[in-house]
């Protein structure tokens, strides 16, 4: 649907907090890395052992507190993971200012061949409270295309969400936390979101294809896995629910 992520696509995958946006993004990433693309990852939360142990788990299908039950299988399940091409930056941004950015990245796509990177998250990556910092916000997602551009690679950026009010059935992309406006530099903007309690991707916005339209997920909690539904276990929406959905774009 969307044509997979393409060289020079700046990605911004969003969604209200745990919802499970970097859960699902590890799972992409992991089918790139299985494919032998090496990815390089800013995981500014840290747990970063406990992000790799999901990953395994969605992978082999063995749930994450059972990884370790076999000791043997569990030594080469690490090493399997350890094979990995994926590099990583774990922890507080600390000196991880978006100028560092600007001119690491390019050094790290040179140095190990680097086909995606993936940021989690905007807002551990750009903070405070001045009244700079949606200007400062804009201009290092404004930045991160320029890279993605220059660099001819797919950048992924996780952003969360403005607290929206409990009325609100649908999210979009002006709901977007600390500047309703990144959506604009973004080539693909996505939400995770759940809407009458089932697990939507929604594709916002797609610079070169469909967009507006939302994809049904399963969700397997317990190996932290996202799937799309098939047509089979779609339902139908009811009467009351098509009228429903002219309002918000389906």
């Amino acid at each position: 649907l969307t044509h997979g992520f393409k060289a020079g696509d700046l990605i911004i995958l969003s969604g209200d907090s745990g919802i499970g946006k970097t859960t699902c993004l590890n799972n992409w990433i992991v089918d790139m890395l299985y494919a032998k693309n090496p990815a390089f990852g800013f995981y500014l939360e840290g747990q970063m052992e406990y992000m790799l142990a999901r990953m395994a788990s969605a992978r082999l299908s063995i749930p994450y507190n059972l990884l370790n039950e076999d000791p043997e299988k569990f030594k080469r399940i690490k090493a399997e993971v350890s094979e990995l091409p994926l590099y990583y930056f774990s922890g507080s941004h600390g000196e991880l200012e978006p100028e560092y950015l600007r001119q690491f990245i390019p050094t790290i796509v040179e140095l190990y061949g680097v086909k995606i990177i993936v940021i989690d998250n905007l807002q551990k990556l750009v903070r405070g409270s001045d009244t700079m910092y949606y200007q400062r916000v804009s201009e290092t997602v404004s930045m991160l295309k320029d890279l993605a551009v220059d660099l001819a690679i797919p950048i992924v950026l996780i952003s969360h969400i403005k607290k929206v009010d409990a009325s609100i059935k649908v999210i979009t992309k002006y709901d977007a936390k600390a500047s309703s406006t990144i959506y604009q530099d973004a080539d693909l903007y996505l939400i995770l979101q759940k809407i009458k309690e089932e697990m939507f991707l929604t594709v916002e916005k797609n610079r070169m294809g469909e967009d507006g339209i939302h994809i049904p997920l399963n969700v397997d909690y317990v190996l932290g896995r996202f799937t799309e539904k098939d047509e089979t276990e779609v339902s139908p929406p009811r009467p009351k629910e098509q009228e429903a959905t002219k309002e918000i774009g389906f």
